[in-house]
């Protein structure tokens, strides 16, 4: 025997179990040993090319070339080059390739090129997809992950979701970080991060942060941050926190704190620390009170040279400017509720006012002793306030004024 070269020897046809002793030569060839106690440790599967471990209980790898080893009751019934190491009553059992599954309990993958690692009873048929650790959590959909958490539902394609418990995400590139209950339905690039029982239901590249029962149901580019019972449809809009405001279909608008407040409608409109208030105008901020610590300023309206029959536009300011150069009406109009107005009038000869108007009617225009009369080749001042509850305006005129 010590003459004969290994590879001369007859060829073996038994499998790896078989073995109990196998033959070696010395170094310089001379002699030839036989050494026992050699037990593999794999066994091929039942799939094409697969091997799975022999001294742990693994149910079954029929997962063409694939790997099962280790673990107690894991199985690949089919598909290709997957792998189940560890764990106990993991397994793949449809078609699928590339499936990869790292320890954990009762976890699933029936996704191509997927995987989980750790966890319980985790299921993963996304393609493409990855779960880690967690409990109770489902994956589907293509190119998305779930993090850690207990029984959520993660279909959103290219989406995430990250702990939490009980939360759902749908659509596409779609984010979901921790909280309970917190919920996203669709839209492409939203995000709720953490808080309880919040909910997106459409849009784009907008996000819930924080907070309790907030929801945003429709609208791009557009924020809840914090608060409680807060809701908002509308565009480049948010809802920064308080209670139970409402941003309904308004764009380019915004409410900051208070409770109760709404916008309905009214595009670039901010209420600012409101309770049980409704916006009124659009490009407008609304607030309860306001303090100033330093400078009030107005922009400054300046309609040049007037006469005959003209339109003051309120909307257009609080400070307004005129040189009569003919006898003047005026015929006020867009005027709000409530509003004070100034009006610096230069009288370049002794032009007078006839009248005046307030929207094309006649005796709404309020003036002392029922005319306006401006001081000839002088100034003259006006402040203006508007009486909405009986359609009045009222005008305090100064006359007179000279450079000094």
């Amino acid at each position: 025997m010590a003459n004969i070269k290994i590879s001369n020897l007859t060829t073996w046809t038994g499998t790896p179990t078989d073995i109990k002793y196998f033959i070696m030569n010395n170094a310089g060839n001379t002699e030839t040993y036989k050494v026992s106690g050699y037990t593999s440790l794999v066994e091929p599967g039942s799939g094409t090319g697969s091997i799975k471990s022999l001294n742990y209980t693994s149910a079954n790898n029929s997962n063409d070339y694939g790997v099962l080893l280790g673990g107690t009751n894991n199985q690949m019934t089919s598909g290709q080059r997957g792998a189940i190491i560890g764990g106990y009553n993991n397994q793949s059992t449809t078609y699928k390739n590339d499936i990869f599954i790292g320890g954990g309990n009762g976890n699933v993958v029936n996704g191509d090129y997927s995987g989980v690692i750790g966890g319980f009873s985790n299921t993963n048929t996304s393609i493409k997809g990855f779960m880690g650790g967690g409990e109770s959590n489902t994956l589907s959909g293509n190119r998305n992950w779930t993090l850690g958490g207990l029984n959520t539902t993660n279909s959103a394609n290219y989406g995430g979701l990250f702990g939490g418990e009980n939360n759902f995400n749908a659509g596409d590139y779609n984010a979901l970080l921790g909280g309970s209950s917190n919920n996203i339905t669709g839209g492409l690039y939203m995000c709720i991060l953490n808080g309880e029982t919040n909910r997106i239901t459409n849009g784009l590249f907008s996000n819930v942060l924080g907070g309790a029962s907030n929801t945003h149901n429709n609208g791009n580019y557009s924020s809840i941050v914090a608060g409680n019972g807060n809701s908002m449809l509308g565009n480049s809009s948010g809802v920064f926190v308080g209670e139970t405001n409402v941003i309904d279909n308004a764009d380019y608008s915004a409410i900051i704190a208070g409770s109760n407040t709404d916008i309905p409608g009214l595009d670039y409109s901010v209420m600012v620390g409101t309770s049980g208030r409704t916006a009124l105008y659009s490009a407008t901020t609304h607030v309860e009170n306001i303090h100033t610590f330093k400078t009030e300023s107005f922009k400054e309206y300046n309609g040049g040279n007037v006469g005959g029959s003209i339109d003051v536009d309120c909307s257009q300011g609080s400070f307004f400017l005129f040189t009569m150069t003919a006898d003047t009406t005026p015929n006020f109009i867009n005027v709000r509720n409530g509003q004070r107005f100034f009006f610096i009038v230069y009288n370049n000869g002794s032009w007078a006012v006839p009248t005046a108007t307030l929207n094309g009617a006649s005796g709404k225009v309020m003036a002392k002793n029922g005319s306006i009369s401006p001081g000839n080749n002088s100034y003259s001042k006006y402040v203006a306030t508007y009486d909405s509850i009986n359609d009045l305006l009222f005008l305090d005129e100064e006359t007179g004024f000279s450079a000094v």
